[in-house]
């Protein structure tokens, strides 16, 4: 028979055996109750009880395996709710609750110590919130923990002090199976579209065994990118899952590297890696200046190996990613301290260009007379390279060879160019600087993804050294214009890019309608209002109106300008009730374009014994200016009724359309009242009716836009007090930035002493490039005041000129005079004078002698 163990169901017989296990369960809860409270009293792990409790809930409640956030997975099969509470999922890579690694962007650090995140030795923030996870076995000098949490942290490694954060390093890297990195700072992201990633390390240290500093971006410390400096070299890297190639030459496909530079490590050196989680490609940069920033990738070329890393194999797109810096000696036997300037993370912004634009594919900020070729170092979302070498051949018709020494080549590259959607010609400029034979260059040029040059050849064209512009005209309906260009033998290439306007073509002006109708009473005064016609063009055209038929005997007139109709001649019902007119609106193109509308002016057949109201009083033109409250108040007596009938007034556009919606017509105080909001002229016809028949009379209301508010200039830079030294040649360029103006008006500059006295005569200002030269001649300070003007009004700076004397020069005193030997005699005294000139100071410098 199967025993029954349940004390439930049979107390009295196995209470006496049970009794024992009751007690031992009792001193494991009371033993388990202690543990809790030594922990939280001895602060040896952080959570709240309430959220203990809500870890056990949830762990209770969990029935399947689960992948957190930040991509590290937890097995819930088989878990049961325990006393302790659970490890936090993200202990392994923050002290900080998981919600808290992933950031916004853009992300920037500028390492003040209090951008929250990680803490440093001193308890100050570095900004960042996780540190790479250690998955290997730590190099022993770098006495990791076991039970170090998490395990790839240590802040007694990290000081942050006077803007820099300065990372101690360990030996530890996360190369291939290695991967027992310290301090690998970072901060969670979402992989997606084009993020730029950027940091600035300080003379970075020059050695040979492996030592270095820099950029990583990955899911962990398998599967990453890296861009860094070793070595006085700069390499980017990807690593995939503990592998990467150990080729390195420029087969390499997870390598980019440069050659060594010169004294790198004594430089402030700038990184900046651009990942396109889109097309999958990782760019790497580096600068030492921090205005022009070389490519990593410029020695590879080849199709397959271009710039570019290909990421696609690592499927980071929409995943969470980390990024943020690290640093390492390797194997160097001494720790070093590398010093961060700075770190950040942000999307990449393309701005918007307005055609035209004009491009210096691969170069810089180039002028071809008055035309301005912009700078490539924007637009180029995939890269390719870029080359300035010169070469001889270019015909002389080019004045600027520069302009077509500079190039963007490669196996593939693309441009991306934020535009408004539209038609557009696009000028391709491109010169075959290598290739002397046909065949030995072609590629396609892609517009939009449609093949718009297919094969391209420039040596089958036009031959070497010549160039060859192509005109494509192109449509933009995604805001976006995209260029590719795809080799198939050689490299793609080309020197210039201009965008253009498509002019449309012209078109005859529309009438607001077809046809217009208008009533006059036959007694209607000559030059009177019948009615108004309008028509619009294109907005920088001219439209011009004419009656060309049906007009018999001149009665009406047009306002060629205007397109208002008056009476010209007096209206009899008997003889003509209705006038059909032609009006033309013409533009003032070459060709010129007209389009016609039909007028239809009938006369209102008089009414015996009634007399027409008379507009008495002609109204003046009236002028409202937008944003101010405009009122008019009709005067009496404008209207008169010879039969004394009561009038009812009316309001309208001159065409009998309505008043514009801003303007508001009171008929019974003959009141026109509101606030425009745009400068415009319109015709307002005011009719008055004595319950039979209608008089009306016109006038314009001019509606001129508020003037502009200018803002004065503003010093937004100080310039610091300079100093010069006579007989030396001295120069002071002035920064860009000094004054600003919100209104972006033209600023020209003019220089003179403080005093508004001319400066000294052997000191000049260039006004157009904001420099003074000049060499002082004799000793004086001055103070030098620098204006701007917008035209309008104008702003100063000033700043003090100090001229030192230059030092003196001493000249050596002269043995001018021979001494002759001189005899003596023992016993006998002896005297001698020496000659007075036997020394001369070119400097009359008093002389001290010494035998």
């Amino acid at each position: 028979m199967k025993k029954d163990y349940s004390l439930i169901h049979k107390p009295r017989r196995y209470f006496a055996w049970a009794w024992p296990l009751i007690i031992l369960i009792g001193l494991i809860v009371s033993m388990q109750s202690f543990a809790l409270s030594f922990v939280r009293e001895n602060d040896l792990f952080s959570w709240p009880l309430k959220e203990f409790a809500a870890v056990k809930t949830a762990v209770a409640r969990s029935s399947e395996k689960t992948k957190p956030e930040h991509g590290f997975t937890q097995k819930s099969k088989g878990m049961k709710t325990r006393a302790l509470p659970l490890a936090d999922p993200c202990t392994n890579i923050t002290t900080l609750p998981c919600e808290q690694v992933n950031v916004t962007l853009p992300f920037n650090l500028n390492f003040d110590g209090n951008e929250g995140g990680l803490a440093d030795k001193n308890g100050a923030t570095v900004g960042f919130t996780m540190v790479g996870d250690l998955s290997g076995t730590p190099v022993a000098t770098d006495s990791i923990s076991a039970t170090a949490v998490p395990k790839g942290y240590k802040p007694s490694r990290l000081t942050v002090a006077d803007g820099k954060l300065n990372i101690r390093t360990n030996s530890g890297i996360a190369f291939q199976t290695n991967n027992n990195q310290v301090n690998a700072l970072g901060a969670g992201i979402l992989a997606d579209g084009r993020v730029v990633f950027e940091t600035t390390v300080i003379n970075p240290f020059n050695g040979t065994k492996s030592e270095q500093a820099g950029l990583w971006v990955g899911l962990n410390d398998k599967t990453f990118l890296k861009l860094s400096i070793s070595g006085n070299k700069v390499e980017m890297r990807k690593e995939l899952n503990d592998a990467s190639s150990s080729l390195t030459t420029t087969a390499s496909p997870d390598q980019r590297i440069t050659g060594v530079i010169d004294n790198l490590n004594l430089k402030t050196v700038r990184l900046r890696m651009v990942a396109d989680f889109v097309t999958n490609t990782l760019e790497g940069y580096y600068s030492t200046d921090g205005v022009a920033y070389a490519n990593v990738g410029t020695a590879y070329t080849s199709g397959t190996n271009p710039a570019a890393i290909n990421i696609a194999d690592m499927a980071l797109a929409g995943k969470t990613i980390y990024a943020g810096i690290y640093a390492t000696h390797r194997t160097n036997t001494s720790a070093l301290t590398y010093s961060f300037d700075n770190f950040s993370i942000k999307n990449y912004e393309f701005p918007m260009i307005t055609a035209p634009y004009r491009i210096n594919a691969g170069g810089i900020q180039r002028t071809v007379g008055s035309v301005v070729y912009n700078a490539d170092d924007i637009y180029a979302r995939l890269a390719g390279n870029v080359s300035n070498v010169s070469y001889t051949g270019l015909p002389s018709t080019v004045k600027v060879p520069e302009l077509y020494y500079e190039r963007r080549l490669g196996s593939k590259f693309s441009y991306y160019l934020p535009i408004a959607n539209g038609r557009y010609t696009v000028n391709l400029h491109f010169v075959e600087n290598f290739q002397g034979a046909v065949g030995g260059r072609i590629f396609d040029v892609n517009f939009e993804g449609n093949t718009l040059l297919d094969n391209l050849d420039i040596f089958s064209e036009v031959g070497k050294t010549n160039v060859l512009i192509k005109t494509i005209e192109t449509q933009v309906s995604d805001g976006v214009l995209n260029i590719d260009f795809i080799a198939s033998k050689d490299n793609a290439i080309i020197n210039a890019i201009e965008i253009l306007p498509v002019t449309p073509p012209n078109e005859a002006p529309v009438f607001a309608s077809a046809t217009y109708s208008f009533n006059k009473d036959e007694a209607t005064t000559v030059g009177a209002g019948i009615g108004q016609v309008s028509a619009t063009d294109a907005a920088d055209q001219t439209v011009r109106y004419s009656i060309t038929a049906g007009n018999q005997s001149s009665k009406f007139a047009i306002d060629s300008e205007s397109g208002a109709i008056t009476l010209a001649g007096t209206l009899n019902y008997a003889t003509d009730s209705v006038y059909v007119l032609t009006v033309q609106a013409t533009d003032n193109a070459i060709p010129a374009l007209s389009s016609s509308a039909e007028v239809t002016i009938r006369v209102n057949k008089p009414v015996a014994g009634n007399h027409t109201p008379v507009a008495a009083l002609p109204i003046s033109d009236q002028n409202a200016v937008t944003g101010t409250a405009f009122t008019y108040n009709v005067a009496a007596g404008t209207f008169t009724d010879e039969d004394s009938d009561p009038l009812t007034y009316t309001a309208s556009l001159a065409n009998d359309g309505s008043l514009p919606s801003w303007l508001s017509f009171d008929a019974a105080n003959l009141s026109f009242s509101g606030t425009p909001d745009a400068a415009a002229t319109y015709r307002i016809k005011l009719t008055a009716n004595d319950g039979k028949v209608s008089a009306s009379t016109e006038f314009n209301l001019v509606v001129n836009a508020a003037a502009a508010i200018n803002h004065t200039p503003v010093a937004a830079l100080p310039i610091s007090d300079q100093n010069a030294v006579t007989g030396t040649a001295f120069t002071y360029n002035v920064a860009a930035g000094t004054f600003t103006d919100e209104d972006s008006d033209p600023l020209t500059y003019t220089a003179s002493l403080a005093s508004d006295g001319s400066l000294p005569s052997w000191l000049s200002f260039d006004a157009a490039n904001l420099s003074f030269s000049g060499t002082p001649d004799a000793a004086a300070t001055y103070r030098i005041k620098l204006t701007a003007n917008d035209g309008k009004v104008s702003a100063s700076t000033e700043f003090n000129l100090v001229v030192n004397a230059a030092a003196a020069i001493n000249h050596a005193p002269v043995a001018a005079l021979p001494l002759s030997d001189q005899v003596a005699v023992t016993g006998t005294a002896f005297t001698y004078n020496v000659a007075a000139g036997s020394f001369t100071d070119e400097d009359s410098d008093a002389l001290t002698y010494t035998a």
